[in-house]
């Protein structure tokens, strides 16, 4: 990567495709990274080919990455384990965003910059 700080489509790519476990291409790559930056968890400085994550995207990484430490990885340690607790349940299965939030999320039209979705309130983005 040079003297760039950051990570690059193709040094990703293939971090991911062993995560899961197949081919993971460098469009489906590049879609991603396309919708990240959208998003404003990822920024690429002009002309370079790095990537780096925006304050937002270090909140985002470890908030994921405590989630899973603390709740993911226990509720599937074993499954000899008894079920998380009902108000943990009901906790998760509240904040579960279904399929119709998740449609909603688009990514900007293009053209937009992220900052302008942003600043506008969830019920202007429908």
């Amino acid at each position: 990567m040079g003297s760039h700080a950051g990570f690059t489509n193709h040094s990703l790519r293939g971090l991911v495709a062993g995560l899961l476990g197949q081919d993971y291409s460098a469009s489906q790559m590049t879609y991603d990274l396309r919708h990240l930056r959208l998003h404003g968890l990822l920024q690429r400085s002009p002309r370079t080919h790095p990537y780096a994550l925006t304050a937002d995207g270090v909140r985002v990484a470890v908030f994921y990455n405590k989630a899973h430490a603390r709740l993911i990885r226990p509720l599937i340690a074993s499954p000899d384990q008894p079920p998380a607790p009902l108000e943990l349940r009901r906790a998760l299965a509240h904040h579960r965003p279904s399929h119709h939030q998740l449609r909603r999320q688009r990514p900007p039209h293009r053209g937009m910059k992220p900052a302008d979705t942003l600043q506008k309130p969830a019920t202007e983005l429908r």
